[in-house]
């Protein structure tokens, strides 16, 4: 009877902001497989343009742990807060999600990772376009997002459609 190869599981970790390099660091001094995906971002100041790396998941590293093993001393690292779970659970990356994952360091054009797909009733921002940085809540989807736009003064809504890529959810704490 062949023993069963032991098999990696990736999961999520939640850590300290600005620190998902310093925690990557840790993971390789030990020996363990992880991701961190970056990018280089053209970002403007009013000064100066400069290319600079982007993680494209702040706050977040992504580990392979085997099974049982390795959880424990994860957690006792400097900058790492926990686990990502659902309910009791902690998340486990498919290997699909795994690759997009790894994948999006590779994009030709730049990518912003956001919380949550869209869906009616969310408050999002506009961020493309002649509405730019104007906020609504999405009132219907499909190819595009039918956005209503509050406007106090005058007491109305002005509903607006906005290309899917052109909002993003806001993200309230």
């Amino acid at each position: 009877m062949s023993e069963q190869p032991i098999s990696l599981t990736w999961y999520v970790l939640y850590v300290a902001s600005r620190c998902e390099h310093a925690v990557a660091k840790q993971l390789t001094r030990d020996g363990i497989e992880h991701c961190v995906p970056v990018q280089k971002q053209w970002h403007q100041w009013s000064d100066r343009k400069k290319l600079v790396e982007v993680v494209l998941f702040p706050g977040y590293v992504f580990v392979g742990l085997y099974h049982g093993e390795q959880h424990a001393d994860v957690l006792k690292m400097k900058h790492v807060a926990g686990f990502v779970k659902f309910g009791a659970e902690k998340a486990v990356l498919s290997k699909r999600d795994l690759a997009l994952i790894r994948q999006l360091g590779q994009a030709e054009h730049p990518v912003q990772v956001s919380a949550g797909a869209l869906a009616q009733g969310d408050e999002v921002e506009i961020t493309a376009g002649p509405l730019k940085q104007f906020r609504g809540r999405i009132i219907a989807m499909n190819g595009s997002a039918r956005v209503q736009v509050d406007i106090p003064s005058l007491g109305m809504l002005a509903q607006v459609v906005v290309a899917r890529g052109h909002v993003k959810k806001l993200a309230y704490l």
